[in-house]
């Protein structure tokens, strides 16, 4: 069981072993927004959705846990059934106080009033409220640029209000294989959550790197003589790609994704720099919540 679903655990367990989802995910923002020094393996990453803060990961792991014969999932609601086997040690090492502490303060809200509490103080996550009268703030559109961001940091959760908070209306998926471990990365779970958040998903598989050429990447000459034959093949083989690429690049604030959170160890540097030489844009890099270009050429 990892750190993230113990908290799950945990959370029911003070409860009575039962409650709503809705009421279990706002505990869980909560305690993702106001615990000290949280272990980011035991916390949730939102992003605003129907109702307030939201995590695609959360659900993911309760029906993870339902599966499991931990939990009992309804449409709404779920409880605590199975036998919980220890903790891992994220929350051994002090975490469990603090979930403790965050409890005390919440648990005994009740659940509207827990809402309208978090709606009230955390306005950004009502931008996509189905309720429009409790939208508190629009959500905001770029301007064209070269957007890139790297996903390895990030839950998929994390990585869409990066997206919302920067004004993106299109991931551009250019990986060669869109598939991975964690959840929310593999192609059809990323077009279907960048969907239900109204941001457009296209993936354009030969502006990735095959993994054949990615073996043996160590040091920075060896990445620098691969993304030097990448930059060489975006006038050659991949030539039709990036006309793709900067006709959408053009039409809608759009972003180049990958997997490296660092983007010197990532082609998507390479391919914005062209992309942007193509169409005179600044190159923006989304390493945080707070967008910044990096050049205008």
């Amino acid at each position: 069981m990892t750190a993230r679903q113990n908290t799950i655990i945990r959370i029911l367990d003070r409860l009575n072993g039962a409650t709503s989802k809705l009421h279990l995910v706002k505990l869980e923002f909560l305690l993702s927004q106001e615990s000290s020094d949280p272990p980011r393996t035991a916390i949730y990453e939102f992003v605003p959705y129907k109702r307030g803060p939201y995590s695609f990961t959360l659900y993911y792991d309760l029906a993870h846990l339902d599966q499991e014969g931990v939990v009992q999932t309804t449409e709404r609601d779920v409880r605590l059934v199975g036998p919980r086997n220890g903790q891992p040690r994220d929350l051994a090492f002090g975490f469990s106080a603090e979930i403790d502490r965050v409890l005390d303060k919440y648990a005994s809200v009740p659940v509207s009033n827990l809402i309208a509490d978090v709606y009230r103080r955390y306005p950004w996550y009502t931008a996509k409220s189905d309720d429009l009268s409790k939208r508190a703030v629009k959500l905001p559109q770029a301007p064209v640029a070269v957007y890139k961001v790297g996903y390895e940091d990030l839950m998929v959760d994390g990585l869409m209000n990066r997206l919302l908070r920067a004004g993106i209306g299109r991931l551009i998926d250019v990986r060669c294989n869109p598939v991975a471990r964690r959840f929310g990365f593999h192609k059809s779970t990323l077009q279907r959550v960048c969907t239900a958040l109204g941001i457009e998903y296209v993936h354009i598989p030969n502006l990735g790197v095959p993994s054949d050429r990615r073996q043996d990447l160590g040091d920075e000459g060896s990445y620098s003589k691969l993304f030097d034959w990448y930059e060489s093949e975006l006038n050659k083989s991949k030539k039709a790609a990036v006309v793709h690429a900067v006709a959408l690049m053009k039409s809608k604030p759009s972003a180049l994704m990958c997997r490296e959170a660092d983007p010197a160890c990532c082609h998507r540097t390479r391919l914005a720099k062209h992309v942007a030489a193509l169409t005179g844009l600044p190159v923006v890099e989304l390493d945080s919540d707070e967008a910044h270009v990096l050049s205008t050429n």
